[in-house]
């Protein structure tokens, strides 16, 4: 038993000091710490940027319910077809084209309401 001691207690040292040991010690936390900054620091860039979503709404719900923020300005299409509405959705730029369509009850149209976009919507 006291041989298996002096192994564990030899391998145990050389590990500890060997450069490698002590340099990852300190620069692991750093790197960690340095990968979080990036991350919060690239959504921060990508949050700033003003979204303007087009929105055809075909039904009589939801028309009040758009206001604009800070993040956020909505553009209203009516008295065009949902093909025109995309193509000038994705021809001006625009972050997406929300469709709700006429249907009989708010249930309906909540199913049938759509969200077109290039990219994937965030908040």
């Amino acid at each position: 038993m006291n041989k298996l001691f002096l192994i564990i207690r030899r391998e145990y040292l050389a590990k500890v000091r060997n450069k490698s040991f002590v340099i990852m010690t300190f620069l692991s936390p750093i790197l960690m710490v340095g990968m979080i900054v990036l991350i919060a620091y690239l959504t921060k860039i990508n949050d700033s940027q003003k979204r303007i979503i087009a929105v055809f709404n075909e039904s009589n719900y939801f028309s009040t319910d758009f206001n604009t923020t800070e993040r956020t300005s909505y553009i209203f299409f009516k008295d065009i077809s949902l093909q025109a509405a995309k193509d000038s959705t994705l021809s001006l730029g625009f972050s997406g084209l929300l469709h709700i369509p006429k249907r009989s009850d708010l249930e309906e149209v909540a199913q049938n309401s759509y969200f077109y976009s290039k990219d994937a919507p965030s908040n």
